[in-house]
């Protein structure tokens, strides 16, 4: 097959990709995030991909996002750049990766350090039978003095606003209005933001790769460097907050 996207439940992916590679051969995979629930698994689907020789990528499609892409042209030469996520029930360990691929596309840096010290003490239940949600502020930096906070209350309707930070910038950005404001020591300017359902990304992924052999999304390697960090202060978060010793972080 030329392309496979693995659209399962964390829990099982491993287990899918397992049985996909051992039945058929594969050229080019696309996973949904959240990878996988253990570390062992990265490892072993890293040295798995190599071995096979299969392409792949994970599906954190914010960096296709023409605004956001823009952004990080503007702030390459940017120096401790802040991104500060607010908004409410926006599903934190759900969806936080995809802010932090968010900041790895935007400052060109992997090694993040999470401080789950500010998230609310108790978990909640996911829609999905078996995961857990949380609330309350993840904080990260790199080792380059960059900085990552995603706040994510339980109040009603907050829209998810996206803030980025430098010494030059204030780059504003709100996802579900549709706005971006630039302001830099000579202007303030507005503009356009459309948020790309993934009905109108999936075919461009799709062609990209079968074209060009390559695609925008992440690739797995880099996209391993920051959801282990991510799974790991997660399952250690959900662990107190349970009082439970968990074999896997139950996330997706």
């Amino acid at each position: 097959y030329d392309l496979c996207i693995i659209a399962t439940t964390a829990n099982i992916r491993f287990k899918v990709f397992l049985e996909l590679i051992s039945k058929c051969t594969v050229k080019n995979i696309i996973f949904e995030k959240v990878l996988f629930q253990k570390e062992s698994e990265y490892i072993d689907t890293e040295n798995l991909l190599a071995d096979k020789q299969i392409n792949a990528w994970v599906n954190c499609p914010r960096r296709m996002n023409l605004s956001y892409q823009k952004i990080q042209t503007l702030l390459a030469n940017e120096t401790d750049i802040s991104l500060v996520v607010t908004g409410s029930n926006w599903g934190l360990a759900c969806n936080g990766i995809h802010f932090i691929d968010l900041f790895l596309f935007i400052t060109q840096k992997s090694n993040i350090i999470l401080d789950t010290t500010l998230l609310n003490e108790k978990v909640i239940a996911s829609k999905r039978n078996g995961f857990y949600e949380v609330l309350g502020t993840l904080y990260g930096r790199d080792t380059s003095g960059n900085s990552i906070e995603l706040h994510c209350s339980d109040d009603e309707n907050i829209s998810i606003e996206v803030k980025l930070l430098t010494k030059n910038y204030q780059i504003i950005i709100k996802e579900t209005d549709g706005d971006v404001v630039i302001i830099n020591s000579d202007q303030e300017v507005k503009e356009f933001y459309k948020q790309l359902y993934q009905s109108e990304l999936t075919h461009l992924n799709i062609e990209e790769i079968l074209e060009k052999g390559n695609s925008s999304l992440t690739t797995f390697n880099d996209s391993k460097s920051i959801h282990l960090p991510f799974i790991r202060s997660m399952k250690k978060h959900i662990e107190i907050a349970l009082n439970e010793q968990l074999n896997a972080c139950p996330i997706t």
